[in-house]
């Protein structure tokens, strides 16, 4: 037990009842079920409704594992979801930002024709992504830009899957190029705040959602 905790504060601060290898492991559960679950015929649809309460949960478990709760952590969290929805609103309605697309049903709710869970998906997957390179021995600059990275070529393999589960759709058209230097941009400016802003960011929950969410795009983008 003594060990478990020592193991556990190494990168939490403090112990949690649950240790995270048990996280991480239904957090790889969870993604896994749900891609065999939207290739079944007999259960994509059941799975595409449960498509908002997979990001909840993940997010959740995500963020109970971040110890450092600061008012400035608080702030990065509130702008960046805010931030992320704002810009998803401009860009449906101007077509200058992303491209012309709209957003489908599978994300559930939407306000001003966007799913309020983008504003949460948005702060996942930059959480994510800065607290997985924060255990690299690299200049922030490098980590803020592999971030970017990291999150465009995410998206790059989200697409097949999103348009064909009806998160959002193109209107048959081809995925424009200004769609990824968008989303390079934003990422590289929501991660400059995520290292500039003093808190604590080593998660090591967010590796294996991380590696998830990895898995659960990859496996779409090869099936």
């Amino acid at each position: 037990m003594k060990e478990k905790i020592l193991i556990q504060t190494k990168y939490l601060e403090k112990p949690y009842l649950i240790s995270y290898k048990t996280i991480i492991f239904l957090l790889l559960l969870m993604h896994f079920t749900g891609f065999i679950g939207m290739k079944l015929k007999f259960s994509q649809a059941y799975f595409e409704f449960l498509t908002p309460f997979n990001i909840i949960s993940a997010s959740a478990l995500l963020f109970i594992f971040h110890s450092n709760w600061t008012k400035s952590f608080i702030f990065w969290c509130i702008f960046v979801a805010f931030s992320g929805f704002f810009i998803e609103v401009l860009g449906v309605y101007t077509q200058i930002i992303f491209g012309k697309y709209a957003y489908g049903k599978t994300l559930g709710i939407k306000f001003l024709d966007v799913p309020l869970l983008i504003s949460l998906n948005w702060l996942m997957l930059t959480y994510i992504f800065c607290a997985s390179l924060d255990f690299l021995d690299l200049p922030k600059l490098l980590k803020i830009t592999f971030a970017a990275l990291g999150m465009t070529l995410l998206d790059v393999l989200i697409e097949p899957m999103a348009i064909r589960h009806d998160l959002w759709h193109w209107f048959g058209q081809a995925i424009p190029l200004q769609n990824y230097v968008a989303w390079f941009i934003f990422s590289w400016l929501f991660s400059f705040l995520f290292f500039l802003i003093p808190f604590r960011k080593k998660n090591v929950v967010a590796l294996g959602l991380l590696a998830s969410q990895l898995m659960f795009f990859v496996l779409h983008w090869v099936f």
